[in-house]
């Protein structure tokens, strides 16, 4: 078993492979759970510290050079990690003593071979102890996002909303939403396997056959999880498929079997709730590389759903095969992610401004090439995890521009309740 220094050793390794390495936060919890035995107390607070430190970077690093005489880049990234961890216990960790934080940091460097910069460290972290968090820091490190990005939002849906999503995706989360699997048991059987290993449900109300889950251990080690009973997802991604199916049921193909393309289908999420949508529809669930379908066929083998199959294809190219032949499209597109930030809050540190139109030029051409396989009549529904004018609206407008479908609708969500969950998903039909 781990003990806290160990755990904290632990973290600083995790933020150098995400900082300093560019390795994604959940591939980074995945490889060190993966290879570690650690209880879940211990687990709890690698999470917690590791990712609240990727939450609140900009706020951290304002107070942290603002006490530093020694210019930011000139900080070596350990140390500069080890004040970041130090810090985030003493103000953010309720567990965590404060003469704790600072002489478990002081340790860290010792481990390190760095005994000599403890008083640099310790003066730091012993200031910001007595004198407390800036009152004074600029608006953007109050919501801890870099400025441009923190600008970006507030142009793009409004300085209110930017405010609140960026709010609520700094809040502790201990729930998850998941997906129940009605086709492998009923819903009462789910609910009570869950209960029985303590885990908590509640209905969500604007979701069909959605529950939010309170657990403590981990999502893996349910019987619910490995016999394929639920399939965890964020809220609003749900929605795409209970979208499509209400537009379908206006308009049903004469009650042929309706297809269903998902053409950036990667984990496989849609395509599952495509499946539980639409028992009777065909699903072709298709990503551009093996490493991908593969995923989707083991999230799908997991829920026993036999109607998706997969393929592997890039979505920009246009596949002849498939010109007109579906009633359901579903796009999508890979986006920059800013709605994930609360999953993922290393998005914030590493996106940049131009990648959002490079990844709005992409999606430009997976759309073009997902409106070709839509069927006159049919349905295409575009999404993204993102809240940016330039993968949203703007796209949107693109294709409706063209004359060849109409507008069914569009939604931009920010929150549910008070968790932060972004997401953006416009219906079309076509003419």
């Amino acid at each position: 078993m781990e003990n806290k220094e160990d755990a904290r050793n632990i973290v600083l390794n995790m933020l150098s492979d995400t900082l300093q390495k560019g390795n994604l936060s959940h591939n980074v919890i995945g490889g060190v759970f993966a290879r570690k035995e650690l209880s879940a107390r211990d687990r709890g607070f690698i999470l917690t510290l590791y990712l609240g430190v990727l939450e609140r970077l900009p706020l951290l690093d304002y107070n942290i050079e603002k006490h530093s005489n020694t210019p930011p880049a000139k900080i070596k990234p350990v140390v500069k990690n080890i004040l970041r961890t130090g810090l985030y216990q003493m103000y953010f960790m309720d567990s965590v003593p404060e003469r704790a934080a600072i002489s478990e940091s002081l340790r860290l460097l010792e481990k390190r071979g760095l005994a000599r910069l403890k008083g640099f460290v310790n003066g730091i972290l012993r200031t910001l102890q007595r004198e407390g968090l800036s009152e004074d820091a600029p608006e953007h490190i109050k919501y801890c996002a870099p400025q441009w990005l923190y600008e970006k939002l507030c142009g793009d849906i409004g300085i209110e909303e930017a405010q609140r999503f960026l709010r609520c995706s700094l809040k502790k989360k201990n729930t998850l939403t998941a997906l129940f699997n009605t086709q492998k048991a009923p819903e009462d059987e789910i609910i009570r396997s869950l209960k029985e290993e303590g885990c908590r449900a509640e209905a969500a109300d604007d979701a069909e056959g959605a529950y939010f889950l309170e657990i403590d251990g981990r999502i893996e080690d349910l019987s619910a999880f490995k016999n394929g009973y639920i399939y965890i997802q964020s809220l609003n991604s749900m929605k795409v498929a209970l979208k499509a199916k209400e537009l379908y049921q206006k308009a049903p193909s004469n009650g042929q079997t309706p297809l269903i393309m998902d053409v950036c289908a990667s984990p496989g999420g849609k395509s599952i709730g495509l499946a539980l949508a639409f028992p009777d529809g065909r699903i072709i669930s298709g990503d551009k590389s093996k490493d991908k379908t593969d995923l989707i066929e083991e999230n799908t083998a997991r829920m026993g759903l036999l109607n998706i199959k997969t393929r592997i294809h890039d979505a920009a190219v246009f596949d002849e095969k498939y010109k007109e032949a579906a009633d359901i499209v579903i796009v999508d597109a890979p986006c920059s992610g800013l709605g994930a930030i609360p999953e993922k809050p290393d998005i914030k540190t590493r996106l940049k401004r131009e990648d959002i139109e490079s990844l709005a030029a992409l999606q430009q051409k997976i759309l073009k090439a997902g409106a070709g396989y839509v069927k006159p009549g049919g349905i295409l529904i575009y999404s993204t995890c993102t809240l940016t004018k330039e993968e949203n609206e703007e796209n949107s407008k693109r294709l409706e521009d063209t004359g060849i479908f109409k507008a069914e609708g569009s939604s931009l969500y920010t929150v549910n309740g008070d968790r932060a969950d972004g997401f953006y998903i416009a219906a079309f039909r076509k003419n």
